[in-house]
């Protein structure tokens, strides 16, 4: 297994579009908080060579949500040299619990070096306050 915490994430635009911040509820007490004000993908990662082939990957997302329904975030992999998603994944307000983690599986996938994880708000600050992301897990295939 592979835990990729805050230390292997990239945060774009620290300070607005995303906030390093303690978190008692995140598997190592620190999550990244995104505003859902944008729909940048302000949380990134690298797959690096530790991780290359296939894994089944998860991430560990919680939400405080406002309404009831629609959509929450997103997330996904992408890949530079084909510039495509490898995965993507539209998460619903209603399928999240209400500011607790849930592990989202996002599949069994073939990661390599032009490959990225991302995570991003839905520009839907009346629905959402915020987006807090824990962690990337990654189980070997």
């Amino acid at each position: 297994t592979i835990d990729i915490q805050e230390s292997r994430l990239t945060l774009y635009n620290e300070g607005s579009w995303v906030n390093m911040l303690e978190d008692p509820e995140a598997s190592n007490n620190m999550a990244c908080v995104m505003p859902t004000a944008g729909a940048n993908w302000a949380v990134q990662a690298r797959v690096d060579n530790d991780m290359y082939g296939k894994w089944h990957v998860y991430v560990s997302v919680k939400i405080d949500p406002i309404a009831k329904s629609g959509t929450a975030f997103t997330t996904g992999i992408y890949d530079t040299e084909k510039k495509t998603d490898v995965v993507s994944y539209t998460a619903k307000i209603e399928d999240m619990p209400d500011k607790q983690y849930k592990l989202i599986d996002l599949g069994v996938r073939d990661l390599k070096s032009e490959c990225y994880f991302w995570f991003a708000p839905a520009n839907n600050p009346t629905e959402v306050k915020t987006i807090s992301v824990d962690r990337i897990f990654l189980v070997a295939e």
